[in-house]
């Protein structure tokens, strides 16, 4: 079975979406979910390579540290 986005993966005969297991880990801050969708499927999703996805990973996961100094 062909995936129909680039965010779903097969495992174990069933497809998984990532916006699935975010919702499943209660992952609500937006910068935290871009940052683990990008590191799920880095370089993988068509048009930016792995080194890219990486640093993009990285200022999402500096973002979500920025919003948690606002929340206190």
């Amino acid at each position: 079975m062909k995936n129909k986005t680039k965010y779903k993966v097969n495992c174990k005969q069933s497809t998984i979406d990532v916006y699935d297991v975010l919702q499943a880990f209660k992952v609500i801050c937006p910068a935290r979910q871009h940052a683990i969708k990008k590191l799920l499927k880095t370089g993988n999703r068509g048009y930016k390579d792995e080194e890219q996805d990486l640093i993009e990973s990285k200022e999402s996961i500096n973002r979500a540290i920025e919003l948690l100094k606002w929340r206190d």
